[in-house]
Formats: C-alpha cells, sequence, structure tokens
C-alpha cells in the first residue's frame, strides 16, 4: 500500500510519499481509497471524541430504554453491560493514544456513571421482582 501525505500550504495541495508513520487510521466511504490515517494529533483527537460521543449517545440511549421499560429481561441488562464494557475498552486500547489525559478521564467518568446508574436500576428491579 502506498502511503502519501496530503498537505494544503496557502491555498495549493502539496502530496507528499512517506514510508512509515504514527497515526489514527480509519477505513474510508469513499470508492477510491481503503484507508485514512491521521498523522495530526489534534485531527485525530476531534476524531476520536466525535466517533466516541456518536457510540457514547447510542448507549445511552439504550440504557435509557433499558430502565425505562418494565419488561426488561435480564438478557437485555447483560447485554447492556457486555455494550458498556465493550465501549470501555474501545477508550482505552483504541482511543486513549489520541486523547489528552483529562478527556480520557472525563469519558470513563461518563461510561462508569453509565454502568453504576443501570446496576442500581437491576437491583431495583430485582426487588420489585421479589415483592409480588
Amino acid at each position: 500500500m502506498n502511503n502519501y501525505v496530503l498537505e494544503s500550504i496557502s491555498k495549493t495541495l502539496k502530496v507528499t510519499y512517506i514510508t512509515e508513520y504514527k497515526g489514527y487510521s480509519f477505513l474510508s466511504k469513499s470508492n477510491g481509497i481503503k484507508e485514512i490515517s491521521i498523522i495530526d494529533f489534534d485531527i485525530a483527537s476531534f476524531i476520536v471524541c466525535s466517533k466516541f460521543i456518536k457510540q457514547y449517545r447510542r448507549l445511552l440511549s439504550i440504557v435509557c430504554h433499558v430502565i425505562s421499560d418494565d419488561d426488561t429481561e435480564e438478557g437485555d441488562v447483560l447485554v447492556t453491560f457486555t455494550e458498556i464494557d465493550r465501549l470501555k475498552e474501545i477508550l482505552m486500547y483504541k482511543y486513549s493514544k489520541f486523547l489528552k489525559k483529562d478527556q480520557l478521564e472525563k469519558y470513563l467518568k461518563q461510561i462508569k456513571l453509565l454502568e453504576t446508574e443501570l446496576k442500581e436500576s437491576n437491583i431495583l428491579n430485582e426487588r420489585k421482582g421479589m415483592a409480588r
């Protein structure tokens, strides 16, 4: 695979061939380009934050649905805990290289709050089930 750097310098583009790089890589939705790698830390951080926020919002809606639904079964709760763990692992092992320490701690704290809320609601649901 050929690796090129595309630089924008005062309204002109400069293309440079590179052999080694460290950066955030992801698959492209474009037909001609298979993979895009971002070398600039600030841009990579912005992209990683955007991806995390999108995944977090999806997970938040799942957790809210599980908590608010009276017909929630134990399997739904276990799947939700699995999704929380999956997002935590992605954040710690894949995204952590591109986040500042305070951002990483903030995102981990948000995930921990979701996990705690789900645990508390699950305990309350179990107690309600025993009382019946």
